[in-house]
């Protein structure tokens, strides 16, 4: 029993209106006398979740809300009070649940799931439009969902930056400040809006190049830290998954370590991710006609091995991409990856940037989380294991069973 309850057992009625008097009304509520739930700690299996590697398994790892008391959602407003608050929960979306323009908060202890029935794509579980952020928050499950099509509801339009361009900020999903966060089985893209649909927005096609109203897929930023990305299909997006806040971050040293591994990464611009600070382990993932793959920033320590980089349709494909703004050079080592019709190592124009992979790693994961990764000797077994990889990413069959 808290304090406040018990003295207005033991002290009486003249007491108790004394310390009401002297006590903000904002604590006189039901939640100041109720005690804290323990959470109960399930972590998943790897063996039926193989995506449980890496950052996010790392101390008391990330275990969401397992299976406990589930609330399926199937509207905007039942997702929006389903994910609210600290309280573990189980939230399964159903269906399409068009979030419209905005920032939707996700609490902490939360595993959000997504249905998924291959013979009623109708139930499969989509966000739309909407950014999921996740900011100050921890233990946190993202899985087996959709989630597309961001929309900042106030782009502003720069005539400087090329040609013109739209400056936006909202991306399909935003995690800043959190830790133990898992994102896992997911599909994650973005599609620029026609022409008539900005009209019937906007009022009018001005500045329509196309028209786009989203940032990023993925971002993760200020200092978050303990997530792994695992098993997604990301997709149709210039930039697409960005790691740091800027160069000049006062959060993010010695944070931002993050697993991105068995991810199919295709069709897209650049930053498959982009790398600021953090130790960062990218492992097994397939990138195809991603024009500018992984990208070493300011004091990254990036340890990528056995990625697969494939240009099959795209003009041009660079698997590492230095960026090295301020001076204060990152790392990239790189191990077993293998290339088909681009180069591993492309020389930057600047000379003062080389050597763009470094000859021995900063760190090494093992160290710190047990994973085994997946080899291939021969752009044979690459193919192969790509195959394979991309009949496994994005959603898995999940009919949930009361």
């Amino acid at each position: 029993m808290c304090i406040i309850c018990s003295r207005f057992h033991d002290s009486g009625r003249i007491t108790c209106f004394f310390l009401v008097a002297l006590i903000p009304i904002s604590l006189l509520t039901l939640s100041a006398c109720e005690e804290p739930v323990p959470l109960v700690k399930v972590l998943p299996d790897p063996a039926t979740d193989p995506g449980y590697v890496g950052w996010a398994t790392v101390g008391n790892g990330t275990f969401g809300a397992s299976e406990l008391d589930p609330v399926v959602v199937t509207t905007k407003n039942g997702f929006i009070n389903a994910i609210s608050g600290s309280k573990q929960k189980l939230v399964i979306v159903k269906g399409t649940i068009n979030l419209g323009t905005g920032y939707f908060d996700l609490g902490s202890n939360k595993t959000i799931r997504g249905w998924h029935d291959p013979a009623n794509p109708a139930d499969n579980g989509v966000l739309c439009q909407g950014t999921i952020k996740i900011s100050g928050q921890s233990n946190v499950i993202l899985q087996n969902l959709t989630i597309c099509d961001a929309r900042d509801p106030n782009p502003v339009w720069d005539p400087e930056d090329g040609s013109g361009a739209w400056n936006t900020n909202y991306d399909c999903i935003a995690i800043s400040g959190s830790t133990r966060v898992w994102v896992d089985h997911c599909e994650i893209y973005n599609t620029p809006i026609s022409e008539a649909e900005y009209i019937g927005i906007y009022g009018s096609n001005t500045h329509y190049e196309p028209y786009y109203c989203y940032d990023g897929l993925l971002d993760i930023t200020n200092g978050s830290n303990y997530v792994t990305v695992s098993y997604c299909n990301v997709y149709n997006n210039s930039k697409t998954c960005l790691l740091g806040s800027s160069d000049s971050s006062t959060v993010d040293s010695g944070k931002l370590k993050v697993t991105w591994h068995h991810n199919y990464f295709h069709d897209a611009g650049s930053r498959g991710p982009r790398v600021r600070f953090g130790k960062v382990h990218i492992y097994n993932n397939y990138y195809l006609d991603f024009s500018s793959a992984i990208g070493r920033g300011d004091y990254a320590e990036i340890y990528s091995e056995g990625n697969y980089f494939h240009r099959l349709n795209a003009a041009s494909m660079r698997p590492f991409l230095v960026y090295d703004d301020t001076g204060n050079r990152g790392y990239a080592y790189d191990t077993g990856s293998m290339t088909l019709d681009c180069n591993l190592v492309t020389e930057p124009s600047n000379t003062a940037l080389r050597p763009l992979l470094a000859t021995a790693p900063t760190w090494t994961p093992s160290a710190y989380y047990t994973y085994t990764p997946d080899t291939f000797t021969d752009a044979g077994q690459a193919a192969t294991w790509a195959t394979a990889l991309i009949s496994q990413a994005g959603p898995r069959e999940y009919i949930h069973v009361p």
